[in-house]
């Protein structure tokens, strides 16, 4: 329906938005591992870091996310 397409393009943009505020290092292992599927082997490759880098980043990276949304939720709270 209409509301589900409009309902999962602001799921999108809130996504979008969440993943502009990691700093490039972190936002790009996060793409390329839980959204297009890279390996942290292939990760390491396609950047030019090691497997541990990709992995502390993505650590790094999913710990900024859970911080910006609980973030978000509390400004809702208070003031939505």
């Amino acid at each position: 329906s209409t509301f589900n397409l409009v309902e999962h393009v602001f799921e999108d943009e809130y996504l979008i938005g969440l993943l502009r505020k990691l700093s490039p290092k972190y936002r790009m292992v996060f793409v390329l591992h839980a959204i297009e599927g890279f390996s942290h082997e292939e990760i390491s490759k396609k950047l030019n870091i090691s497997k541990g880098t990709s992995k502390s980043n993505l650590s790094k990276a999913r710990t900024k996310l859970k911080l910006f949304m609980s973030k978000e939720r509390k400004l809702v709270k208070n003031y939505g």
